[in-house]
């Protein structure tokens, strides 16, 4: 069903590290639509224009028998419903059901509907969130953790755990990744390289800004002839005399009373108006979805 077509123009948009098993995955759900026709029609599924209604619905059961057998999880077939979904659509837009293309006819009826779609499967492990007392001790050790690795991983560990974003999001930042609105409220500006969304702006509170402008003055300080619009808010403490290499924050894990991995916790901080600050109040805006 047109697979190589599809990931070509899919891949263009991944910019993270697994966009080759992302890749795989859809070849792998469009593999099973295409098996579902040729398994369960008499053309074996090879007239586009022949597809309908009661193929979809046949696809749909057939990763229901899956699942109830096991031989899927409902999680799988979920992802793969999905990737199914947005692929027909995406044939569509790519206009490759017109005369002369490849999938020519294919009716419009032969679409993954809202209906279609498998309930979200319920959440059987615990959640990945910090819990919120260890997120008050971690916040309240903020001078231990700058003592024991260095100023930047405290302000990325402030940054993680207020905005809610991904470390290599946070590793990356510019030196002027900080702005503000019509308003006048302050946004942070960074890269989600995941989905391809470049410059997002979600909002921020106050101290959040503070904290980016402390780092921003320090920044300044250390390369103060460098050209500020290559500046990492987080540079890289060696071997970066132009201040352009961002640092990797690998804070240590040993030291009295203190938690385990912090920084690969902070990434999955709880929600809007959940997730405390540094100053241990509800951060709103934090986990921001963008």
């Amino acid at each position: 069903m047109t697979d190589p077509a599809r990931v070509y123009d899919d891949l263009p948009r991944r910019r993270n590290k697994n966009a080759v098993q992302h890749a795989r995955a859809i070849i792998a759900a469009m593999g099973m639509l295409s098996e579902s026709l040729r398994v369960q029609r008499p053309d074996r599924g090879a007239v586009p224009a022949a597809w309908g209604r009661s193929d979809i619905a046949a696809f749909t059961d057939r990763m229901g028998y899956f699942t109830a057998t096991g031989q899927i999880s409902p999680a799988r077939r979920l992802a793969f419903t999905r990737f199914v979904r947005r692929v027909l659509l995406r044939f569509r837009a790519l206009d490759l059901t017109s005369p002369g293309q490849m999938l020519e006819g294919m009716p419009t009826d032969f679409a993954i509907s809202p209906e279609d779609m498998p309930d979200e499967p319920e959440d059987t492990e615990a959640g990945r969130d910090l819990p919120e007392e260890v997120m008050r001790e971690l916040c309240a050790r903020f001078d231990e953790l700058e003592a024991m690795s260095s100023i930047e991983v405290r302000v990325a560990t402030e940054l993680l755990i207020d905005t809610g974003r991904r470390p290599d999001e946070i590793n990356t930042l510019a030196l002027n990744c900080l702005e503000q609105d019509s308003d006048g409220s302050d946004v942070l500006v960074y890269d989600n390289h995941k989905a391809y969304r470049l410059a997002r702006r979600p909002p921020i509170g106050a101290e959040t800004a503070a904290t980016i402008r402390r780092q921003q003055q320090r920044v300044r300080e250390r390369f103060p002839t460098a050209d500020q619009t290559r500046l990492r808010l987080l540079p890289r403490p060696k071997t970066n005399p132009e201040g352009t290499n961002p640092s990797w924050i690998s804070p240590p894990i040993t030291g009295p009373g203190w938690t385990p991995s912090p920084i690969s916790s902070c990434r999955s901080s709880s929600g809007p108006g959940s997730s405390p600050t540094p100053s241990g109040t509800p951060m709103p805006g934090s986990r921001w979805t963008c």
